[in-house]
């Protein structure tokens, strides 16, 4: 399993298999109940600037122990 940035940088196998694959997809409905909270966070984990999204990883690296095999 390979973590990528975005759909972009997956070729077109890698694509296949975890987009348009019904056998090997993951479709997951979600449900936010604070919008401005959650964009705040998209924006921090996913935006140009690397010094709040590491800050953020490091405060919260912690809540991730044990579950990832890394």
């Amino acid at each position: 399993m390979t973590k990528d940035l975005c759909v972009g940088e997956q070729d077109a196998d890698e694509l296949g298999e975890c987009l348009l694959n019904p056998e090997t997809r993951n479709v997951v409905q979600i449900t936010v109940s604070d919008v401005k909270t959650t964009n705040d966070l998209i924006e921090t984990l996913m935006g140009p600037s690397v010094p709040p999204r590491r800050a953020w990883l490091l405060e919260h690296s912690e809540e991730a122990r044990g579950e990832f095999d890394v």
